[in-house]
Order: structure tokens, then sequence, then C-alpha cells
């Protein structure tokens, strides 16, 4: 029998990447540690922001200079100084500090054409394959948030299964994965256990079980990705659930269960 991603499920870090931003902040020690930490929260949201500022009409180039100038001021030693990470969710303060940035935009570009500009990090290539242009027009009508609240719950979605797909890589289990993939997706059921036992030529209750603990793994991921992202891990259940709700709404992105 094949065995699976990992019969494992990781326990909750007792610290996370925004928790050492708001401990750096809040015993004034020194900033590097909280910029670190505000770096990788930042290349989380690199791609929902960049998809934000696409809907809102800037071109491709003017949308990735943006989305460099945003990321730029966030992680900056004045705006960490001045953040209040208890008062909400890093979620909810990107949200509004992109607002905030959007108020002027078109003086920021300008400012970033004569060279003011600082390179601050760069797509990962599976997120370059997956920028809509324009932002993608289904969400012409959506209030802002939603919008970008989508965009977050697919990303971390796909992060989740990313990391999913380097452990069975990792083991040499690539077809496995390219296999299974779909029943830890919502993809359709049907007789596709029946095909896929036979894919991979292994009994249809071995292959059961390599899905079911495979779909957990994946759900405890995705607890991971969303866990990085809270100051205080009590606020955790409500960041899932939150995350729960978009994926209801949105079956396109994923209906798997989050452990």
């Amino acid at each position: 029998m094949s065995a699976p991603a990992g019969n494992h499920s990781p326990q909750l870090p007792p610290t996370t990447r925004w928790s050492l931003v708001v401990a750096a902040v809040d015993k004034g020690r020194s900033p590097e540690e909280a910029r670190r930490a505000m770096e990788e929260l930042c290349q989380i949201y690199w791609w929902p922001v960049l998809q934000f500022i696409l809907r809102k009409g800037y071109s491709l180039p003017d949308a990735q200079d943006l989305t460099q100038d945003f990321f730029v001021r966030l992680s900056s030693t004045e705006f960490l100084k001045n953040a209040h990470p208890e008062k909400g969710r890093f979620r909810s303060l990107i949200f509004a500090s992109l607002k905030h940035l959007l108020l002027d935009a078109n003086d920021r570009l300008q400012t970033i054409k004569r060279g003011g500009g600082v390179t601050f990090t760069q797509l990962e290539p599976w997120m370059e394959d997956e920028i809509l242009p324009g932002g993608g027009s289904s969400f012409a009508a959506r209030p802002d948030e939603q919008c970008f609240d989508h965009d977050w719950a697919a990303l971390v979605v796909r992060k989740a299964l990313k990391r999913l797909q380097k452990e069975f890589s990792t083991r040499g289990k690539d077809r496995e994965f390219s296999v299974i993939r779909t029943f830890l997706t919502g993809g359709d059921r049907g007789n596709a256990y029946e095909t896929a036992s036979s894919t991979l030529n292994l009994p249809l209750g071995s292959l059961k079980a390599i899905v079911h603990r495979s779909r957990a793994r994946y759900g405890a991921l995705l607890r991971d990705e969303v866990a990085q992202t809270v100051a205080d891990l009590r606020d955790l259940e409500d960041e899932i659930r939150h995350l729960r709700q978009i994926l209801a709404a949105s079956p396109a992105i994923s209906d798997v269960a989050i452990s």
C-alpha cells in the first residue's frame, strides 16, 4: 500500500508571522525580526493585492509597481510603529491600508516612474500564471472587500495545495498526487475512485485511505496558512469560519473540509 502525504497534523506554531510583528512592536525590540516576519506576510498577500489593484482598471505594469510600493511602505519601520495589530486581523489591516494607498495611487505612480520605487519581492511563478487581466470580469458587481477576501481565500487554498504537492513530490509521489488531487478540491466523484484505483494500481480501500489522510493533511495545512495571519491563535477559529464561508460561496475555489 502506498503511503499518504503524512499521518500527522502539524501542531499550531507557538508564534506566527503576525504575532512576531506584534511582539516586536509592543516590546520595543529591534524592528529587524518584525520586518522579516512582515515581509513573509506580505508575500502571502501579494497576489490578492495585485488582483485588487487590477480590478481598479490599472494596467498590469502599473498594478505591479503599486503593489511593490504598497508592500515596501507596509514593511517600513514607521508603519510598524504606528500599526496596532491587536485591533484587527492582518487581512483587515491589509485591506484598509490598500484602500488608503489607492487614494493617491496616480501620484505614487508618478513618483515611482521618476525613480522613487523600491523592489520589494517578486511573485512566485505559479502566481504569475494565475494573474487575471483586469482582475477578472466576474467580480465587477461585487463589493471591494468581498473581492479581496475571495482572492485571499483562493490564495490560502492554493498555497496549502502547493505545500501538500511538495510533500508528495519529496517522497517521489508526484503521479499519486496528480491522481488524487481531484478528491482534495471537491472534484466530481462518480466512478472516480474506481478509475483512480485502477490508474494507481491500488486496492480501492487503500486509495480511499490515502485520500482520507491526505484531505486531513490538506485541511491542517490550510489552518496553518491562516494561523500565520492572526496575532493571537485564539482568533484562529474566527478566521477559519470566515474562510469556510468564502469557500461555501465559491465552490470554484474548493469545497475541501478544514480539519
